[in-house]
């Protein structure tokens, strides 16, 4: 940061550049390694107002006064204090110790309190480590199926803040296929560039690959997420669509009234256990395929896994590192492909039973 970097007076901000893309990405993961999120742009590189020819990778991030990222003074000055309950609090590296020889092993349980992973490579905090590194090598074949069931996941209509997820997921048509899923994501556009800066998530990035949509205004427009879920019919065999009882009453009566079939789905334990552990099982199996989604591979990797006493889990979003709506879509949805199964109406439940991990 003393000589490729600059701290502004106004935002606090930390800014690295670099035009050497290696470079850049060691700084990033040197960056969430030591628990600080970053986001990465690039640009055209230009010198005195002409182009250089060469690509501009800038990486934007904010520490405190006591995480200090440059020795010079008038740099560490600008540095502002740490506020207890803010989110960039939340990841740490506590303590590293080297291993000696080779050792074949594999992680059972982390020995802390929390018995958290450090997974992905923001390096976030995840008691699932095995279930989310499997997700992330899965691939898509990009086949369509005959049958398809849906899960649209936005318990705030009309938020600025949440991401709204529709998850397509296609059951398999034999024992040797795998669950096909095709998610949907939507955020606001006016806000886009705002949340780019504060998140440190290329939202923006998403967009231009396709990734990510957006719809006009400040708030998310449902209008036009119900239309294009009605396109989405037209092309698949969409036999239900699953929403959280408690959000979008709207939406569902839109839904229904264009002859989709809509299923409330409770978000407690016992709804959404049985899925979750069946998405667990089926990840180390390698039996999903989602095509890398960069921004479902993301909210993989933001989620948190709560247990009760009957070791029943679900994802839970107020302790989650980000959003995760993306991965609370798929399981839904895949709890109504695994019920419903292809024509022939089978049931992974009814066939083998519960899952218990």
């Amino acid at each position: 940061m003393d000589s490729d970097g600059c701290i502004g007076r106004r935002k606090v901000q930390s800014v690295y550049v670099s035009t050497v893309k290696q470079l850049a990405e060691t700084v990033r993961e040197l960056l969430w390694s030591l628990g600080i999120k970053n986001s990465m742009t690039e640009s055209p590189s230009t010198r005195y107002g002409e182009p250089t020819g060469e690509t501009l990778y800038t990486i934007r991030f904010t520490t405190f006064t006591d995480q200090p990222t440059s020795k010079l003074h008038r740099k560490i000055c600008r540095k502002r204090e740490r506020v207890k309950k803010t989110r960039s609090c939340f990841h740490y590296l506590e303590n590293i110790e080297p291993l000696y020889g080779k050792i074949p092993m594999q992680c059972i349980q982390v020995d802390s309190t929390s018995h958290c992973y450090l997974a992905g490579e923001s390096f976030v905090p995840t008691h699932n480590l095995a279930a989310a590194v499997a997700l992330l090598l899965c691939c898509g074949d990009g086949e369509e199926r005959a049958d398809v069931y849906g899960c649209a996941a936005d318990r705030q209509l009309s938020s600025t803040t949440d991401i709204t997820a529709f998850v397509l997921v296609f059951p398999p048509m034999d024992a040797d296929d795998k669950y096909a899923v095709l998610p949907h994501f939507w955020i606001p556009e006016d806000n886009i560039d705002l949340r780019v800066r504060r998140d440190h998530v290329p939202y923006d990035l998403w967009e231009r690959q396709g990734f990510l949509q957006t719809t006009e205004g400040n708030v998310v427009h449902y209008g036009y997420i119900e239309k294009y879920i009605e396109r989405l019919g037209e092309r698949f065999n969409i036999r239900e669509i699953a929403f959280d009882r408690w959000g979008a009453v709207q939406m569902v009566q839109n839904l229904e009234g264009m002859g989709f079939t809509v299923v409330p789905f409770g978000q407690g334990f016992a709804s959404m256990s049985p899925p979750t552990k069946e998405l667990m099982k089926l990840v180390l199996e390698q039996k999903i395929a989602h095509g890398g989604h960069p921004v479902l591979r993301w909210n993989m990797d933001n989620i948190f896994i709560r247990t009760d006493p009957a070791e029943n889990i679900k994802a839970d979003k107020a302790k989650s590192t980000e959003k995760i709506d993306g991965a609370i879509a798929l399981i839904m949805a895949l709890d109504r492909a695994i019920r419903c199964g292809n024509v022939n109406g089978e049931s992974v439940y009814e066939n083998r039973g519960l899952l218990v991990l």
